[in-house]
């Protein structure tokens, strides 16, 4: 069959505070879809006019079989018509990772199996472990918080570095003695703790024995983040903000990934592959992470999980909630786990009246 057509489209989400998600389409000349998104919800026009102006040009009547080679192949090529361009990086990364994730979706439909069956050839975990993220709180809305989500299955959460620092260590011990032995905690710095970090702080994180200490430093300096990672117990957890392997390669070449956290949204399907095997030959271990989603990021994300290792994706009440809606039969959690969408290609249904109902009401 061939491509005929790759098209963008920016929905706004009721629950979506204004933001723009855009979503792609690859439609094949046999009447097949595959469905992409990506993570650039302040601009979501700048993938939309890449996707159209650039990419779609470069897909109409390529052949395709859905195989995982003509995925890496296709992926390779627009990577160069980028470079061509002297575009590479950014939105551009993030266009291309879109309209790969649709090229997994399609190939899935094609295939009529689930992209994880075509990743590993193999019968996948049903289910993948989550872990939640909670901002620095006060106590009572802490307690309120981690109450519900243990009542719920699950076990792992992540204190985001969004206030001071003595109110991040603080609900790192009040999460700690909440749980006591029945989870961990780990800590997202949201690139805030600076180039040079301050040893005293480090000293306090690192003796509270967090599960990871994500996104500490400014992503751009591999140096900075090999000095901290030599000088902590903690795993540094790096990769949501790259959108390929090779901005990730200087960073494992420096020895400074301890955990590896590709966001979907960010770099697609094919370069959180690409970024697992890299992982994977050092044993280090995977933890997705999901941004906003429509549906197909976060079932991206829990196909890739299931055939990565570390089996664990990020979970947010409000955005599944948000991915749902979009979503003819929805994502599920149970008991701490998603379910792995089990249909062809992503696994999901869109619901395209509701995206369209989005798109003309909000844009």
């Amino acid at each position: 069959m061939k491509l005929c057509a790759v098209e963008a489209i920016v929905a706004y989400p009721r629950d979506g505070g204004g933001h723009g998600i855009p979503l792609v389409q690859v439609h094949t000349d046999q009447g097949l879809t595959g469905w992409g998104e990506a993570q650039a919800s302040r601009v979501p026009e700048a993938v939309c006019d890449i996707v159209r102006d650039l990419l779609n040009p470069a897909l109409r009547n390529r052949t395709f079989h859905g195989s995982r080679e003509e995925i890496e192949a296709a992926w390779d090529y627009l990577y160069g018509i980028i470079r061509t361009e002297a575009e590479n990086g950014g939105f551009a990364d993030i266009a291309i990772g879109a309209v790969d994730m649709a090229l997994w979706d399609l190939a899935g439909k094609a295939q009529n199996r689930a992209v994880h069956q075509i990743v590993d050839g193999a019968a996948a975990p049903t289910e993948v472990e989550a872990f939640v993220e909670l901002p620095c709180t006060d106590s009572t809305a802490l307690a309120r918080s981690v109450q519900a989500m243990v009542g719920a299955g699950l076990d792992t959460f992540e204190i985001a570095f969004d206030s001071s620092t003595a109110e991040l260590l603080a609900a790192l011990d009040f999460v700690e003695r909440t749980l006591a032995e029945k989870g961990r905690v780990a800590v997202n710095g949201l690139w805030r703790l600076g180039p040079a970090l301050d040893f005293g702080l480090q000293r306090q994180i690192d003796g509270r024995a967090p599960l990871w200490l994500a996104n500490p430093l400014p992503p751009e300096d591999p140096f900075a983040h090999s000095r901290l990672a030599k000088g902590m117990c903690t795993p540094v957890a790096l990769g949501e903000a790259y959108h390929t392997h090779y901005e990730l390669a200087p960073f494992f070449r420096e020895m400074a990934v301890g955990v590896l956290q590709p966001d979907l949204g960010r770099c697609g399907f094919t370069e959180a592959l690409r970024m697992a095997e890299m992982a994977r030959s050092h044993s280090i271990p995977v933890v997705v992470r999901v941004g906003e989603s429509l549906g197909p990021q976060l079932a991206a994300a829990l196909q890739f999980a299931a055939a990565a290792p570390g089996r664990r994706v990020e979970y947010q009440p409000g955005r599944v909630k948000m991915a749902n809606r979009a979503l003819a039969t929805p994502i599920e959690l149970s008991e701490g786990r998603y379910q792995v969408p089990n249909g062809p290609g992503l696994g999901i249904r869109i619901d395209e009246p509701e995206i369209h109902l989005m798109e003309r009401e909000f844009a």
